[in-house]
């Protein structure tokens, strides 16, 4: 009875993997329920509890069990009916052993997607009486505990519980009888929560907002792929199975490994219709790691106030009847967030356009050390975007503590009667023009996406709320080429960045030309970089850089304090026609893992070449993902290495793996 696993005195690394690495912990084998005679006597939690795959940690890493029983079953009421519904009217019977969901046992479990019970709760009033705590010898009671203890800690992830050295008795609800726990624990060092904290673009990510392609990429048709900014039309199955399932299998690798590894096989066997990767599905991989929009988004629509919101505001800015709103309320929450992101109800009916853009997760907001900075996008595209991050952020448990740290910005007085030439008074961010370098200096670009109130009014809010210290404002030619600032250069190392030859300094002054083109060169009337720097103490006296790598030559040395030479790799290896032809497949996009290990799209042979010349590793995502699988690479070694994912289809899409995150926590550099 107290006889620990073997996988948790032999795998102490794993074990404290699963939730993130949230502090001091003790691992619970077994507990035994004295419930007055019930036959009910042992509740093993250490056995496979996700979809199958042992996991080998239990969910006992609380002060003590029953409080922590205690603070579930409260949340489940503070979040589930705050808007005053009755639990008990809300309880449907559970169906016996048939597979489905459990989720509206309490309408909030509908955020944990339960597997289905192997008891009938036929009475209610045995699991829900009133706004008490159930009573914890309840048979039916005890079975709901273990997808209790591993589901809500795996939605909450960074939750901090003291570890328990006791044996706790505590009366149960209906006062009868006391409840016993017997455990063997095995106590692990302390580890460090997880939380929503951003101020690097290079430290090791532990948290990132993804969304995978969803249906409506495959309904963008030509005559609409601009206006929805596509620059072609995709193929779905592609940019799913043979291209973005990659992403996701290297992102959960590094980031929360448990979920996948050993599993590969069976995740990937044709037969299982890529269930794992689908949002909507019961095998979807729920990772508190690797965050679905999608998946946070049907969490929110469980609560019924929130939906009846947002379905209002989504037929608002689209225009819909009257009747369409009426039916999108009586959707499931599942069903209701595809509709709102795919645009569709079925597959041959549509509502209302596709956001396709909902992949490039990193322009709906950017996390700034521990504040969230919203957009405000540019094209009406992008507007049901917009919406549907507020309503998340806002509304979802995972940013609860985050509510007075989440920034907006406000757009000008008046500013529906400004003319197409007022556009920079208007008020328009994407981030894809931010960047957090260090703690204390972020990048804003002015854009074709980034207006110059925007960063006005980002300066100030910022700088008002200590969020930075300074702020570089870098205004880019209003091209389609250089959509983003995150389009010209991204971070690879402290001291390695990739960059557009043609913002070097060396193209800026013109250096490889006579006299005579200089000056002609510098007399054309165009729009041209300029780059200010603004500091807190004193903004009346920005400071001016005239081209980027000095500024990013700056950073590398006075803000992230790097002693080492600071290098730059070009585009294309800076070679016409190559540099010009690869950026816009986005060579310069990249997402950094950790530090020196970053992805990137495989189309881009001079990019490649040129990061192989200054010392970096190349490997194939799927080569590399097979030798995870097989334990041959550990990926938290691998130093100095450029990932290339395939990209056939993606790269149509104008946006690379810098675009398609939004980091939640990174470490400190």
């Amino acid at each position: 009875m107290e006889k620990s696993d073997d996988r948790l005195e032999n795998n102490d690394e794993k074990s404290g993997f699963l939730f993130g690495e949230i502090a001091p912990f003790a691992v619970v084998a077994t507990f035994t329920i004295d419930s007055g005679g019930s036959e009910l006597k042992e509740v093993r939690l250490a056995e496979s509890i996700h979809d199958g795959h042992s996991v080998g940690l239990v969910k006992a890493i609380i002060e003590d069990f029953f409080h922590f029983v205690e603070f579930v079953v409260e949340r489940f009421f503070k979040f589930g009916f705050r808007d005053g519904g009755d639990a008990r009217a809300q309880l449907p019977e559970a169906q016996q052993d048939n597979g489905q969901d459990i989720g509206n046992v309490l309408p909030c479990i509908g955020l944990l997607k339960f597997a289905a019970l192997t008891q009938d709760i036929s009475d209610y009033g045995r699991l829900v009486f009133g706004e008490s705590i159930p009573d914890l010898a309840d048979l039916p009671f005890v079975h709901v505990l273990d997808p209790v203890v591993y589901e809500i800690d795996h939605l909450i992830g960074n939750l901090y519980h003291p570890q328990f050295s006791f044996k706790p008795t505590l009366k149960c609800a209906c006062g009868q009888n006391n409840i016993t726990c017997n455990y063997m624990s095995r106590t692990y060092s302390l580890r460090t929560k997880n939380p929503i904290s951003v101020s690097s673009e290079v430290g090791r990510l532990r948290r990132v907002l993804v969304h995978s392609p969803d249906s409506g990429l495959g309904k963008v048709v030509p005559s609409k792929a601009q206006d929805w900014l596509f620059e072609d039309i995709v193929h779905l199955d592609t940019i799913r199975r043979k291209e973005y399932d990659f992403y996701t299998k290297i992102l959960l690798y590094f980031l929360d490994p448990e979920i996948i590894r050993g599993r590969l096989a069976e995740i990937d066997d044709e037969k299982n219709k890529r269930a794992f990767y689908k949002p909507g599905d019961d095998q979807f991989f729920r990772s508190d790691k690797v965050v679905e929009l999608q998946w946070l988004l049907s969490d929110i629509l469980s609560n019924e106030s929130i939906k009846m919101k947002l379905v209002a505001s989504v037929c608002a800015i689209e225009a819909c009847s009257y009747e369409t709103q009426q039916q999108l309320q009586q959707l499931d929450a599942v069903q209701l967030a595809k509709t709102f992101i795919s645009g569709s109800l079925t597959e041959d009916q549509m509502l209302f356009a596709p956001i396709p853009n909902f992949i490039f997760t990193r322009d709906i907001g950017i996390v700034i050390n521990n504040y969230v900075l919203l957009n405000k996008p540019a094209k009406k595209a992008r507007t049901r975007e917009a919406l549907l991050a507020k309503y998340i952020f806002f509304n979802h448990p995972l940013f609860a503590e985050y509510q007075d740290k989440i920034i907006e910005l406000a757009d000008t007085h008046h500013h529906f009667l400004l003319p197409r030439e007022g556009d920079d008074r208007k008020v328009t961010l994407e981030g894809g023009d931010v960047m957090v370098v260090c703690k204390d200096h972020l990048l804003i670009g002015v854009s074709e996406r980034t207006s110059t109130e925007a960063a006005y009014q980002a300066i100030k809010v910022l700088f008002d709320k200590n969020v930075v210290k300074k702020i570089t404002i870098i205004r880019i030619p209003k091209k389609r080429d250089y959509m983003h600032i995150d389009t010209i250069f991204t971070q690879i190392r402290r001291n390695v960045w990739i960059l557009l030859g043609t913002f070097s300094k060396k193209a800026i002054k013109h250096e490889d030309e006579d006299e005579v083109q200089r000056i002609l060169e510098n007399n054309k009337k165009e729009d041209k970089l300029k780059i200010i720097q603004f500091r807190k103490k004193d903004p009346g006296n920005p400071e001016y850089f005239d081209n980027l790598e000095d500024l990013l030559t700056d950073i590398s040395k006075n803000d992230l304090e790097c002693t080492e030479k600071v290098k730059f790799i070009y585009s294309g290896n800076n070679e016409f026609p190559f540099d010009a032809r690869e950026q816009w497949t986005d060579s310069c996009n990249l997402l950094a893992l950790k530090e020196g290990v970053v992805l990137s799209y495989d189309r881009n042979d001079k990019t490649v070449e040129a990061f192989k010349e200054n010392g970096f590793a190349v490997v194939h995502a799927e080569d590399l993902i097979r030798d995870m699988e097989e334990g041959r690479v550990d990926p938290g070694a691998l130093e100095n290495t450029l990932i290339l994912m395939p990209s056939a289809e993606l790269s149509r899409a104008r946006g690379g793996f810098h675009c398609m995150s939004m980091p939640l926590h990174r470490d400190e550099l």
